[in-house]
C-alpha cells in the first residue's frame, strides 16, 4: 500500500504515511515543536547527523526527562513566539535542560556563539590584530558587521564593546 499523500509513490510506513509525509504531515499536526524536538535529539545522539561533531560529539545531551518525555520539552518551551525564534542554549556549552535554553531570534543567537579558536581575548566581538599589535571590536546588526574601533588595551576594547551591544541590541 502507498502512502496517502497524492502522487507520493513510496511504500506506507506509518498511519498511513510514508517516512517521509509522517514527520512533515502527521507529526506536525500533533505539535510544531515536536520537529525542533526531534532535531535536538538528532544532532546529540546520532553520530551519522551532519551537526553530531558540533553537539553530540562535543558532549552536549538531551537532559534525561526532556529526551524520554516529549511533553516535558513542550511544556517547559511554551509556544514559540515567531518562526523567527529557535531554541537557543544560554550557556553554548551546556546541555538542553531547564534553565540552559530558550527562544531566541537569529541576532541573539549570534551573539551567544562559542568563542572562535583564535580569539585569545576571551571577548566576543574583541580580536588582537598582531600586525597593528592593536585590539578591534566589532559587532553584527541585521546582517552587517559594524566595527567599533581599534585600541591599544584590552580594557578599552571591552568598553567599546559594551557600548555596541547597547547601541545595536539583539532584537
Amino acid at each position: 500500500m502507498n502512502c496517502s499523500i497524492t502522487n507520493c509513490e513510496k511504500a506506507e510506513k506509518v498511519r498511513g504515511y510514508c517516512k517521509h509525509h509522517y514527520r512533515k504531515e502527521y507529526l506536525l499536526k500533533i505539535h510544531p515543536l515536536y520537529i525542533i524536538w526531534q532535531s535536538i535529539v538528532q544532532r546529540c545522539e546520532n553520530k551519522n547527523c551532519k551537526a553530531y561533531d558540533y553537539y553530540g560529539g562535543r558532549g552536549i545531551i538531551v537532559c534525561k526527562l526532556w529526551r524520554e518525555n516529549y511533553k516535558e520539552f513542550e511544556n517547559y518551551m511554551g509556544d514559540r513566539p515567531s518562526l523567527k525564534h529557535t531554541v537557543d542554549r544560554i550557556n553554548t556549552n551546556g546541555n538542553y535542560e531547564p534553565g540552559n535554553v530558550r527562544w531566541a531570534s537569529k541576532q541573539e543567537q549570534q551573539r551567544n556563539r562559542k568563542l572562535r579558536k583564535t580569539n585569545t581575548t576571551g571577548i566576543h566581538g574583541v580580536v588582537y590584530n598582531e600586525k597593528c599589535k592593536r585590539y578591534r571590536t566589532r559587532i553584527s546588526y541585521n546582517s552587517k558587521t559594524i566595527y567599533g574601533g581599534s585600541f591599544k588595551t584590552l580594557e578599552e576594547a571591552k568598553e567599546c564593546r559594551i557600548k555596541l551591544e547597547k547601541m545595536y541590541p539583539a532584537k
